[in-house]
This record gives structure tokens, C-alpha cells and sequence, in this order.
């Protein structure tokens, strides 16, 4: 499975630091509502989008999520799904930018307007194909 999960500034803590003190801990975490933790598996790809910067890093699920909070958790009862990671690459000084153009080459986008709105794509943890991965990861 390939994720794409949104990242913003939390109580005074940017996103980058925040992604960073998870990341390098070996965790990433999700908040109540993401739908899908008991489809993630070990070998899954995540990549996370900087809100109003683009996709700034990825990583390879290491495990099954869990309700045990990693100490590097910023908030564990808005955050109580835990996810190992590992192979951590972060691309802040270079991130993918989702602008029209790399919309229009999306599967998520091939029945929609590259032009039209398109926040419901980064606001929430979702699926996305292998090809919209390795686009959104510069490959």
C-alpha cells in the first residue's frame, strides 16, 4: 500500500520539526480519525505532505499500527495510532510541489480538472497508486 499523509504546524512546533522528532525516533503517528490503520502493513510506503509546501518526505512502514504511544508522540490523545518507520528520507530543501502540472499526470486526478480545487487530496491520510507515490517522492 502507498500513503500520502498530511503534516502542519502543531502548538508552536513547525512541521518539519515535528516530522523530524517522529521520524528520526523511528515513529510516525495518526490521529483518530484515519480509516485505514488496520489495512497498514510492514513494507508499505508513506509520504507526507507539508501543508502549502509539498511533499517533503517518505518511508517504509515497519510494522503493524498500535495504540502505544512513542515517547517522541507530541500529543498522544489527538495522536494514538503509532506506526514503526524506517528508511527515512527527507527532502525538505527540495519538495514536490503538487501544482497542476504534476496533477494532470496523477491517477488520482485522470477524471478531474487539474485546475480545480484540490485540498480533499492533502487533507486527510489516504491511499494513493504506486505511480502518484513515485511521483509525489520524485521518482
Amino acid at each position: 500500500m502507498y500513503l500520502l499523509t498530511p503534516v502542519s504546524d502543531f502548538e508552536g512546533r513547525s512541521a518539519k520539526m515535528i516530522l523530524r522528532t517522529l521520524l528520526d525516533s523511528g515513529w510516525y503517528v495518526f490521529g483518530w480519525s484515519v480509516h485505514i490503520t488496520t489495512r497498514i502493513d510492514a513494507g508499505d510506503r508513506i509520504c507526507f505532505y507539508e501543508k502549502k509546501v509539498g511533499v517533503v518526505a517518505n518511508a517504509t512502514i515497519a510494522g503493524r499500527p498500535s495504540r502505544e504511544s512513542p515517547p517522541s508522540n507530541p500529543t498522544p490523545g489527538r495522536f494514538p495510532w503509532a506506526i514503526p518507520v524506517k528508511d527515512v528520507l527527507y527532502f525538505f530543501d527540495n519538495p514536490t510541489v503538487v501544482d497542476a502540472a504534476l496533477r494532470a499526470r496523477m491517477d488520482a486526478f485522470r477524471k478531474r480538472d487539474p485546475f480545480s480545487p484540490w485540498s480533499w487530496f492533502v487533507q486527510v491520510t489516504h491511499e494513493v497508486t504506486e505511480h502518484d507515490y513515485e511521483l509525489l517522492v520524485h521518482r
